[in-house]
């Protein structure tokens, strides 16, 4: 349960960033001053710009993290049981640990990356992705496209792993009764 609430509280962050990045550039188009120039490194410190960054890459490593959880659940259900909540704990630790390196490192590419960022006007105040290196976005967007097909081959390997266990488990009766009569149902 652990883990699915990480996943809740990075998808809570996600939306919050957004939201709140509609709403910055709603209050900046009203006030008329969204074509007035800002600093790159002025753009990626607000919230709802590194919130909406580190939550797309953590969202990514979170539904991993869910699926290699299910897997073993589902593979190696005696094992699991006795992996605890500890277990869950380092997970959550070190996904969090992730995303301060991310969101350090993010500042650190704009702050000390982009020899303009902290001094240069060069930007509009609605911060577009243009704060960011060109290559920042591509290699973001490769790399949820691939850790997202990750997911989902683990997910195929669960769905492998969980027909693969109902095969060794004998059917109950109530099953055989449901699954006659549902048989019947569909062929009158």
């Amino acid at each position: 349960m652990l883990i699915i609430a990480l996943k809740a509280a990075v998808d809570f962050l996600y939306g919050v960033g957004t939201l709140l990045l509609g709403v910055y550039r709603g209050i900046l188009m009203a006030q008329g001053v969204h074509t007035d120039l800002t600093t790159p490194w002025q753009c990626v410190i607000l919230p709802p710009i590194f919130l909406s960054n580190i939550s797309v890459q953590l969202m990514v490593i979170v539904n991993v993290v869910v699926s290699i959880d299910r897997y073993m659940a589902v593979a190696y259900p005696a094992k699991y049981r006795l992996m605890g909540i500890s277990y869950a704990k380092k997970l959550v630790i070190g996904i969090i640990s992730i995303g301060l390196v991310a969101l350090i490192g993010l500042w650190a590419m704009v702050y000390f990356g982009m020899a303009y960022a902290p001094i240069t006007p060069a930007f509009t105040r609605m911060c577009t992705n243009a704060v960011l290196p060109m290559w920042y976005p591509k290699c973001q967007t490769t790399a949820v496209a691939l850790v997202g097909l990750l997911s989902v081959a683990i997910y195929a390997n669960v769905f492998t792993a969980y027909r693969s266990a109902m095969k060794n488990v004998g059917q109950t009766s109530t099953q055989q009764v449901i699954r006659f009569f549902t048989f019947v149902c569909l062929h009158l």
